[in-house]
């Protein structure tokens, strides 16, 4: 089944020089990687199993949000795994959970092996070798760089010189995981004294109290101006928009400046925080190679969000009416015509 998704892969010979997108073409994944399924022992001979082979289920993903697997919740003996289809993968398989839960992906850690519950893809003359780091292993050849390499911190703020007559204003409870739910409109007089973050298209925002709230977002639009809790980074060019944004908001990081946050009641980070995330840096081509794939992506996640803005406005706006009476629905006859 996996065998016949496509995906988009290089060419084998790949110019350096030239756009990413013209040397990349669709092909099946089963013509770049072997699809491997799993298998379990019988569970009626204790011996196949409380051995030394990691063996895991789709189960064992279910409750971790870790991007690698080395065990899972039971160990085989040699003896299972030679008497079942489990088979022992290598270190950096990728593993597909194809049965209940579904979609689970994970890499191995470790060699392991699985149950019939997936489908494991183990490209074929692999190219990345994983070397240690400071953050863990990453591939051979990238470097462990922070988002300073990347994005400038808060570099507008509205000041005494420049005050707009109005501000459409983002706050830290109203943005979550991602999504902006409510952006209020103010007269310069009447703003919240913490809106002063000058806010474009392209930036990414964290928030720097309690971060562990997920105050986060990417801004779509210009014209915006956010809290000064808010930590804004902006690309340093505009195809830096999808490193910066998935570096900054991925788990590991929030979870990084959640244990940082000190303040008892209040706690918070320094802007600064957020820009010293690490980040693990390929090549200036493999980035662009990676823009050109997640930009569409993170361009749709931005247009849902507006119609689920715009969806949630006429929502407000027209249920008042038909609960008081003001305007109704007229509800077409059923009754054949004669």
């Amino acid at each position: 089944m996996a065998a016949g998704v496509r995906v988009t892969a290089p060419s084998a010979r790949e110019e350096a020089a030239a756009p990413p997108s013209w040397n990349w073409h669709e092909v099946a994944i089963g013509e770049i990687a072997d699809v491997v399924g799993g298998g379990t022992p019988s569970t009626k001979d204790a011996g196949n199993f409380g051995g030394s082979v990691p063996w895991l289920t789709p189960r064992d993903l279910s409750g971790t949000h870790d991007r690698r697997s080395g065990r899972g919740e039971r160990y085989l003996s040699r003896q299972g795994l030679d008497s079942s289809s489990a088979k022992q993968l290598p270190k950096g398989a990728a593993l597909l959970s194809t049965r209940a839960p579904i979609g689970y992906v994970a890499l191995a850690k470790n060699p392991i092996a699985t149950n019939q519950g997936f489908r494991s893809l183990l490209v074929r003359g692999g190219t990345d070798r994983m070397v240690d780091s400071e953050m863990g292993e990453i591939p051979e050849g990238w470097r462990r760089r922070t988002l300073t390499d990347l994005a400038r911190l808060n570099p507008e703020s509205w000041s005494s010189n420049n005050v707009p007559d109005r501000i459409r204003y983002v706050d830290l409870a109203n943005t979550k995981w991602g999504s902006i739910n409510d952006i209020q409109e103010f007269t310069w007089e009447d703003a919240p004294s913490r809106g002063r973050r000058v806010l474009r298209r392209g930036d990414t925002i964290v928030g720097t109290v309690r971060p562990r709230n997920g105050s986060f977002a990417l801004i779509d639009r210009d014209g915006l101006t956010g809290n000064t809790a808010f930590a804004v980074l902006r690309p340093t060019t505009p195809t830096e928009r999808e490193l910066v944004w998935c570096a900054a908001t991925s788990r590991d990081a929030i979870e990084r400046l959640a244990h940082l946050a000190d303040g008892g009641a209040y706690p918070a980070v320094k802007p600064r925080a957020v820009l010293d995330t690490a980040v693990a840096l390929p090549t200036g081509r493999l980035r662009l190679v990676f823009s050109s794939l997640a930009a569409p992506l993170v361009n749709r996640m931005g247009a849902t969000q507006r119609e689920s803005r715009t969806l949630a406005a006429l929502r407000d706006t027209l249920l008042p009416k038909l609960i008081s009476g003001e305007i109704r629905v007229l509800v077409a006859s059923r009754e054949p015509a004669r």
